[in-house]
């Protein structure tokens, strides 16, 4: 005998003709999930910048704000034309990114809408200087490091 009181060919028979379980999503599991990937994206993006920090001797964060659109274009086109790296980050990513590096005091100037330069050398660091003498613009310095030194933008510009 099968199961309910059926022969063993009406038992298949039954099973085969029965409706497919109903699936339940949790909602509390599938926004679990989604955080896993987000966290997961997070780490790989800060593996990613990690390297990028690390290749460079220094750094300068600056919050960009005020900056006008046009401002925005000039500084950036101004970076691009002196081989100077800029690029904006996902917060959480960068601070991330700057744990356990010698930019790791970085990590508090990542709040709001800030940029970060990649500096590899002092005339870098003065043609930044001269640049931001000559246009003065909302671009806030928050962070700097060159070579291991902290505060390498001279705070009155």
């Amino acid at each position: 005998m099968g199961i309910f009181g059926f022969g063993k060919k009406e038992t298949k028979k039954v099973i085969e003709k029965a409706p497919e379980p109903i699936k339940i999503e949790d909602p509390a599991k599938k926004a679990y999930e989604e955080k896993q990937k987000e966290l997961l994206a997070t780490k790989e993006l800060a593996n990613e910048l990690r390297n990028q920090f690390e290749a460079h001797p220094g750094i300068i964060v600056a919050d960009y704000m005020g900056l006008s659109i046009d401002e925005d274009a000039n500084i950036r086109k101004f970076f691009r034309d002196n081989a100077i790296k800029y690029r904006v980050f996902v917060n959480e990513a960068a601070k991330a990114a700057v744990s356990g590096t010698a930019f790791s005091d970085a990590a508090k100037a990542f709040e709001g809408r800030v940029g970060t330069v990649f500096i590899d050398t002092e005339e870098q660091l003065q043609l930044i200087v001269n640049y931001l003498k000559e246009n003065p613009m909302q671009f806030v310095v928050k962070y700097s490091m060159l070579n291991g030194v902290a505060d390498v933008f001279p705070k009155d510009e």
